[in-house]
């Protein structure tokens, strides 16, 4: 065997004992065709907020942050810096990993385009306001990593589909806050 054949099957076997491979243990594919993500290890590290438009001028969001305490907040749509309702939730551990796991799916790369941070198959529309979305942020939320996802009737690709049963499903699977109670649909 040359030194060639020995170094590669050297840095194969270390790639695979050091975990080279950076892609997360997600539950499924990347939904926005991300191909540059962020190391698995970085997922406890963000914030990832699920926002969402709700009871007219109403945007709900729930904000996972790295300690698994979950922040659930009531916005008149337009004012975020004064909530009209606010309330803290403890997450277990393993529900809240679940839950970053399955997000990752959603997480598009790093300063990716508009058009990279919709699901696949769906165009980026210019005069359209994302009803619904995902925020990811490393930085204490001075730099977001923004999902957007269209309305039904404006995509209807198959990551679209799967996009909204994921946020469905994990919404439903947070603790239940009396604000979410009262204003989730």
């Amino acid at each position: 065997m040359n030194l060639s054949a020995r170094i590669l099957i050297i840095s194969v076997t270390m790639c695979v004992l050091l975990s080279c491979n950076q892609a997360p243990a997600r539950k499924g594919p990347s939904l926005t065709d991300a191909k540059n993500l962020p190391p698995e290890s970085d997922l406890k590290n963000e914030i990832i907020i699920i926002w969402r438009d709700v009871h007219e001028d109403k945007l709900l969001n729930y904000e996972l942050h790295p300690d698994n305490q979950l922040l659930v907040t009531l916005y008149r749509s337009g004012a975020q810096d004064k909530p009209l309702a606010e309330e803290r939730l403890a997450m277990g551990v393993r529900e809240a990993d679940q839950a970053r796991r399955l997000l990752w799916r959603l997480r598009p790369e790093n300063d990716a385009s508009a058009k990279k941070s919709l699901p696949i198959g769906c165009d980026y529309v210019t005069d359209r306001v994302a009803t619904t979305g995902v925020a990811f942020s490393r930085e204490n939320l001075s730099h977001l990593e923004m999902f957007s996802l269209p309305l039904p009737e404006e995509c209807q690709s198959r990551a679209a589909q799967e996009a909204r049963a994921l946020l469905d499903d994990i919404i439903r699977s947070l603790p239940q806050s009396k604000i979410s109670a009262q204003y989730a649909r």
